[in-house]
Formats: C-alpha cells, sequence, structure tokens
C-alpha cells in the first residue's frame, strides 16, 4: 500500500511522548492516535486505486519502552504497526516509524 499524500500536525504526539517520558520506568502499553483530514488516494500493491480520502485515522500502540530517545529533542518509535482508516477503508500500516519533538519550535 502506498499513500501519496497527507498532512497532520505532530503536537498530540509530541504530547504524548512527554508524559510517556515523565512515566516511572517501568514498560506500559501507550496509543498514539492521529485524525485530520487530507486530499489523496491510496494504491494497493498492484497500483490499483483502492479510494480516495478526505478525514482519516492513523492508531497506533506500542510499549513505551520503544521510545529511542537517543536523538533528543527528537525521539523516535521504530518498527511499530498501526492501521490507517478512512471511511469504510481500512489498511494495516507495518514497520512505521514515527518522528516527534517535545520542543514546539522544532516541529
Amino acid at each position: 500500500m502506498t499513500i501519496r499524500w497527507f498532512t497532520c500536525s505532530p503536537r498530540l504526539l509530541s504530547a504524548a511522548l512527554a508524559l510517556a517520558f515523565t512515566a516511572s520506568a517501568h514498560a506500559s502499553a501507550i496509543t498514539y492516535t492521529f485524525t485530520g483530514s487530507a486530499a489523496g488516494t491510496i494504491d494497493d500493491a498492484n497500483g490499483g486505486l483502492v479510494d480516495t480520502f478526505s478525514s482519516f485515522t492513523l492508531t497506533f500502540v506500542t510499549n513505551t519502552t520503544l521510545v529511542d530517545p537517543s536523538g533528543a529533542p527528537y525521539y523516535r518509535i521504530n518498527d511499530i504497526t498501526g492501521t490507517f482508516t478512512s471511511g469504510l477503508l481500512t489498511e494495516t500500516l507495518p514497520d512505521v516509524t514515527i518522528a516527534t519533538t517535545t520542543n514546539p519550535a522544532l516541529s
């Protein structure tokens, strides 16, 4: 699957990562949810048009111990799986890396 184009504000993820770093040192499940609107198309593996979309939701469930702070002030969560939903379309997104910063000046 290829998502050709969309944009989304990273503020929600920045806040979630800030909370993850202030939590205790044990592993906890955390859900990242991004919602927004966009214009674009999604192609299946064979290059066929699957859908056009306007509003969407991206959802990722992972473990707080997987947050990589080694590039602070940027933080990454590597190789996680999530879902993309737009209307009746739901697609699995494998091997995703989420990168963000808790510094609003760098967003």
